[in-house]
């Protein structure tokens, strides 16, 4: 049996959907933990929030949590961001690299997650 090139097995990975999900969620608790940088808050701050245990926001962080819809836009817009979902074609999917900077309501510095989540 022939070893397989590291870029083969990436290669192989991509056909499954577990790749694209564990992808996904490190694009979303990137983009999480950016916004919470950008506008100061602490885990603890989103914990009280969200009034949920500090530890879920360690595990929230991580990864390590069943992600909904829903879940995720409470705690994007708990840390003073938005949700955005980007959907394209198989060819033309980008990663999430880009955040832009921009002001919510109240003056705030917030970093809008553009592209996939």
């Amino acid at each position: 049996m022939k070893k397989k090139s590291f870029k083969e097995l990436i290669d192989e990975a991509k056909g499954r959907d577990t790749y694209w999900t564990a992808s996904m969620v490190l694009d979303f608790t990137e983009g999480l933990h950016k916004i919470m940088e950008a506008n100061r808050i602490t885990r603890s701050d989103l914990a009280r929030r969200l009034r949920v245990s500090p530890a879920y926001i360690t595990k929230v962080l991580r990864g390590n949590v069943n992600f909904i819809v829903d879940s995720m836009v409470r705690l994007v817009r708990a840390a003073g961001g938005e949700v955005s979902i980007h959907i394209a074609p198989k060819n033309k999917r980008e990663r999430n690299s880009s955040y832009k900077k921009a002001r919510n309501e109240k003056g705030r510095l917030i970093r809008r997650i553009n592209g996939t989540i």
